[in-house]
């Protein structure tokens, strides 16, 4: 009889927690605190972008805001070799022209982009009609639970299951001390 308790404690045990912490904790780790990518590796999507008369490339360059980047240089690279640079005006629009079609890269800040250039009349009906550069860091809002040493350990799922597992173990630990001290009479 003794054994059978003791059995259904140990069965009992991974399956209240295998319910109580959700699989996915199992299946990823935390991610560390900074991942430095390098260019070569990030998928870039490439935008598709209608030149204009006589392959006149034309664009404008804004901040994260929308506010147009007066004087902001821009250049067109094709490979590593830098085919065209000009300079945006007050309203942060600029032009090259005589830009052959084909692939590109707009360079204007810390901002680049790839372009598929298409000359006049044959670009795609989702083709812009200009490039549409925008400069400045992206701020990313989110909120991490894992701030400080504790948050970090109590992030790990091991951490997460031996508590969870103690909290479960202890009680029935208890129960059954307590269950096979026989009572003793006054």
């Amino acid at each position: 009889m003794k054994w059978t308790a003791r059995l259904r404690t140990w069965i009992l045990l991974p399956t209240c927690f295998g319910l109580l912490v959700p699989s996915p904790v199992f299946a990823t780790s935390a991610p560390p605190a900074e991942t430095k990518v390098e260019a070569s590796t990030v998928a870039v999507k490439t935008l598709d972008v209608a030149l204009h008369n006589s392959g006149t490339l034309v664009g404008q360059v804004v901040d994260t805001e929308g506010k147009p980047q007066p004087k902001m240089p821009v250049t067109l690279v094709r490979g590593n070799e830098v085919l065209a640079q000009t300079v945006t005006n007050n309203e942060g629009h600029f032009a090259m022209k005589q830009v052959p079609a084909g692939s590109y890269r707009l360079a204007a800040g810390d901002a680049q982009n790839a372009y598929r250039l298409w000359a006049p009349k044959t670009a795609p009906p989702t083709a812009r009609q200009g490039a549409l550069m925008v400069v400045g860091e992206a701020t990313e809002r989110a909120q991490c639970g894992a701030n400080g040493p504790l948050g970090q350990c109590l992030g790990n799922p091991w951490v997460i299951g031996g508590i969870v597992a103690a909290a479960i173990a202890i009680p029935v630990a208890i129960h059954n001390h307590n269950k096979d001290k026989s009572p003793k009479s006054p």
